[in-house]
């Protein structure tokens, strides 16, 4: 009948190849299995993920100025007569350009709070880490970590702020 015996490290660690010298003399065909060979690939892949979540981010970032550049520039094109208007009675390129800037960033920030709050809904939703390891259990956020999604509307809120105002700066100069 096999056994299991459970060691537990403190600080230090423990001396893997002295203790499988000592199964090996005192329980000949013991095997000490430090998970190692099976735990090293999840390793690997969990970093790789990690990777390829902070590269989407800013593939999701970037695209995310784009669209709202063209937006801004499309808003700016279509107030073409009354961003003429409000420079005959005197607005300045850095009043107008606000004007948009307040505009669109607000709506970026409002959007990604209201997709931030469905998200961390949905999980909240997801279902409990559970004795049996059935999959995608266990998912989610634990203690401070539920702030992190937190930082999203604001990151949002600078993209397009930074987009908008760029867009907005450079096709005024083009309309003057």
């Amino acid at each position: 009948m096999p056994k299991l015996i459970e060691v537990i490290e403190d600080a230090q660690g423990y001396d893997a190849d002295g203790l499988r010298q000592r199964l090996a003399g005192e329980a000949p065909g013991a095997v000490l299995d430090d998970h190692t060979r099976w735990r090293e690939p999840l390793v690997r892949a969990a970093s790789r993920l990690r990777g390829l979540g902070a590269i989407s981010i800013v593939l999701i970032a970037a695209t995310t100025g784009a669209m709202i550049t063209l937006a801004a520039n499309a808003a700016l094109a279509a107030n073409s007569q009354v961003i003429h208007v409000l420079r005959l009675v005197g607005a300045k390129d850095s009043y107008i350009a606000g004007a948009f800037v307040r505009r669109f960033t607000l709506r970026a920030l409002a959007g990604a709070a209201i997709g931030t709050l469905v998200g961390m809904v949905m999980i909240l939703l997801l279902p409990s880490a559970d004795v049996g390891g059935g999959f995608l259990t266990g998912l989610g956020f634990r203690g401070w970590h539920w702030a992190l999604p937190l930082a999203i509307p604001v990151l949002a809120a600078l993209v397009a702020f930074a987009a908008t105002r760029r867009a907005a700066l450079v096709t005024l100069r083009e309309l003057s």
